[in-house]
């Protein structure tokens, strides 16, 4: 190695003799793992605990788990240093994460350096930090990273020995890593004792060990401060001591699901990477002594029976100190094994299969969304458009939380309100307004009154590995009924048809509905003597026999309110357990929750008379429902029939056929209008558009007149029907002139 001061050749990688030569070969490795972090940071928080951190730099609450207990100080601490270069908390702590993961490469290669040739070392450093694990995690918000590369740099002053000041950089270097991430701390305990055993005399660890303890007390004093006293703060660690350790017991995945398994690529993978490790122990105890050899074994040991026993063993993001601290075993490893040229192509080939497998998933991870946050995401863009309120699912409530606050936190006044999904146990109360629900559970939830489902499934099948398993199916749900007190979750009957069945306090909450709004509710009370009593806002509306079948119940315009939410209560002195082992008090089995009226689109088939009930759709002139071939059911019009629907302005669609053989014409009037028409019908059936105009609306209805050809069979020689005949009608749909999905939140 040429001359030069120290650090200038600790900055310098390669250990050639040529200085020019290394600083560009240098400068080139690290514009290539800049390029490689920040051309591909991740599209948005792959995991609620980025959310968390991310959600904890903005208003720090240990109590509500933003961020979780031990706090991580370090980790918000870096957060709100590079918040003005990230602009938001979230990209702030993926721009540390990837920095401080290109900065590894250092003290990576200084550590093989110790006992592998220089490009050896580096090629087994860049070979780790291309694993895809390890490159994932470096472009996300979690804190593994960063806590690993201070803990690598205490580890390469401790290799070249502690004395002077360095003894003091090793202390503050482990107490570092230790507060961005505290999880570390049984590893990085005893590679700070390890270290701490080799300095004499002992009173050189004081300065270091003082500024350590006093940033540790001061970070917590800071922490109590902030959650506003000792009592929350405790209670805080308290609770997710007990939240974690009871999940503990169901730790899922066994030698082939465990992140570090994962994390390297795959068993295939693992195995090589595990075996050159092992021989590059003993090459450490060779090279470098037992003692430092001992203290690899205790470090990694610790930290791998704590990923196992301790943490969820199947994230990969846990097992990233494990497997980037590997890269000083193989260079070791490497280099007993074969002459440096071929060992440094080796690793050097490794590194060019792993960064080629790990390529295509950084870059979905850079492109895509989580479907979790997508869907809060564009929640919130809905409800900030139209001034709804968001309702979020308890597992989906931190990334909601996180991005309220990126709409200003309750200012100004006219952003999104925020509130959980009854499903929550901490749930509060329905909003006001309309609200849009954002779900990663969208079975629990009933259909929307009106408007559509959008839904987003998970990642591909080869990033599924590297992602935690959860928010991966979710949905946007407009305006679905929320479903309060005590529910279990829906279920299907033997046909496909979805019920939910309820408890004696059941109840649902509907959104504001628009004037002359009918709402039709589908159900069957549990089988008993107490009757179910139906209350709207508190006022009783009917009463329904303990023994009542299946039926249809209607809820009077009248009783319910266009200015804040409708609150339906299904109540009953007692609960009824079916037998056996089903023991749950079940009092009411909901079918379908519906809207018809002016206000609101509807839609379905009214071939006879219960789907009309359904609707609220009055048919005068309709023979009986007969099945017409690949039409499906429908019924007769006489030539001459009336309609009475629930609409107002806007068009409504009558799907009819004419399945005779002489053509049919029809024609639509309303009033003295002729709102429709003369159309020719099909045999295969026809779509009939009609604009109803306001005026032609009364009390949220409307009376139409069909006029249709007429056709006796009979009389014309087609058989014995003397029946006078019209046309077949199918379905109605209606579409208001006015959406209620334009509606603009409680009137002031």
């Amino acid at each position: 190695m040429g001359g030069g001061s120290g650090w200038q050749n600790a900055l310098l990688l390669f250990g050639l003799r040529r200085r020019p030569i290394d600083v560009l070969l240098t400068a080139g490795l690290a514009a290539f793992l800049l390029w490689s972090r920040f051309s591909l940071l991740a599209s948005g928080p792959w995991e609620w605990d980025e959310t968390i951190f991310a959600r904890g730099i903005f208003h720090f609450d240990l109590v509500s788990h933003f961020p979780q207990p031990p706090g991580f100080p370090g980790w918000m601490a870096l957060g709100h240093l590079f918040l003005p270069l990230g602009g938001t908390p979230l990209r702030a702590l993926q721009i540390a994460s990837a920095l401080l993961s290109v900065l590894a490469l250092w003290p990576l290669v200084s550590l093989g350096r110790r006992v592998a040739p220089p490009v050896v070392a580096v090629a087994a450093a860049l070979l780790v930090l291309v694993l895809p694990g390890p490159w994932l995690h470096a472009v996300r918000g979690f804190s593994s990273t960063p806590a690993t590369t201070f803990a690598l740099a205490a580890a390469a002053l401790l290799a070249g020995g502690l004395a002077g000041r360095r003894a003091t950089a090793f202390t503050l270097l482990v107490a570092a890593a230790v507060l961005i991430r505290p999880i570390l701390l049984p590893g990085l305990g005893l590679l700070w004792l390890g270290g701490a055993l080799t300095v004499r005399p002992s009173r050189r660890l004081l300065p270091g060990v003082g500024v350590a303890v006093a940033t540790g007390v001061v970070s917590m004093l800071a922490m109590v401060y902030a959650q506003g006293g000792w009592q929350l703060f405790v209670l805080a660690f308290e609770q997710h001591a007990r939240f974690h350790f009871s999940r503990l017991v169901n730790n899922p995945g066994g030698v082939l699901d465990l992140g570090l398994i994962h994390g390297a690529g795959g068993l295939w993978w693992a195995v090589p990477l595990c075996i050159l490790s092992l021989l590059g122990l003993i090459t450490w105890a060779r090279r470098a002594g037992r003692r430092a050899a001992l203290l690899w074994v205790l470090v990694l040991g610790v930290t791998v029976l704590q990923l196992v026993f301790l943490q969820n063993r199947t994230y990969t993001r846990y097992a990233v100190p494990v497997q980037l601290a590997l890269a000083p075993l193989l260079a070791a490893g490497a280099a007993a094994a074969a002459p440096s040229a071929i060992a440094t192509a080796g690793l050097a080939g490794l590194a060019l299969l792993a960064g080629s497998g790990a390529w295509p998933l950084l870059v979905e991870q850079h492109v895509d969304e989580l479907p979790g946050w997508r869907a809060v995401d564009t929640g919130f863009s809905v409800a900030r458009r139209k001034e709804w309120a968001v309702v979020s699912e308890g597992g989906l409530y931190p990334f909601a939380n996180y991005r309220w606050y990126l709409e200003g936190g309750g200012w100004p006044a006219k952003m999104p309100e925020l509130f959980l999904s009854p499903w929550d146990p901490n749930f509060y109360g329905v909003p006001g307004r309309p609200w849009v629900v954002v779900t990663d559970r969208e079975r629990w939830h009933l259909p929307p009154l009106w408007g559509h489902t959008i839904r987003w499934s998970g990642p591909s099948a080869e990033l599924l590995p590297y992602t935690q398993g959860r928010f991966l199916d979710a949905a946007v749900i407009p305006n679905p009924p929320l479903l309060t007190g005590k529910w279990w979750a829906p279920e299907h009957t033997s046909r496909g048809e979805l019920f939910v069945w309820g408890s004696p306090d059941a109840g649902l909450a509907l959104p504001p509905l628009p004037p002359w709004t009918l709402v039709i509710l589908e159900l069957r009370p549990a089988r008993g003597p107490a009757p179910l009593g139906i209350l709207v806002d508190g006022t009783p509306r009917m009463q329904l026999d303990g023994h009542a079948h299946r039926g249809t119940v209607w809820l009077e315009p009248g009783w319910l309110t266009d200015h804040g939410a409708n609150r339906i209560e299904l109540a009953r002195d007692t609960g009824y357990p079916p037998g056996g082992k089903d023991h749950r008090p079940l009092s009411v089995k909901l079918f379908s929750v519906r809207t018809v009226g002016p206000g609101v689109p509807w839609g379905g088939p009214v071939a006879n008379p219960a789907q009309r009930r359904r609707l609220g759709v009055e048919v005068d002139g309709a023979w009986k429902p007969e099945r017409f071939g690949r039409l499906g059911e429908g019924c007769w019009l006489r030539p001459r029939a009336r309609m009475n629907v629930p609409a107002g302005a806007g068009i409504l669609r009558i799907h009819v056929a004419a399945p005779r053989r002489r053509p049919a014409e029809l024609v639509v009037r309303i009033g003295g209008r002729k709102a429709a028409g003369p159309l020719r019908v099909s045999p295969g059936g026809t779509t009939v558009k009609v604009d109803i105009l306001e005026r032609e609306s009364r009390n949220g209805r409307t009376r139409l007149e069909l006029d249709a050809t007429p056709l006796n069979p009979a009389a014309e020689g087609l058989g014995s029907d003397r029946r006078d005949l019209g046309v077949v009608l199918l379905e109605l749909s209606f579409e208001p002139a006015r959406r209620p999905d334009l509606t603009r939140g409680p009137r002031r």
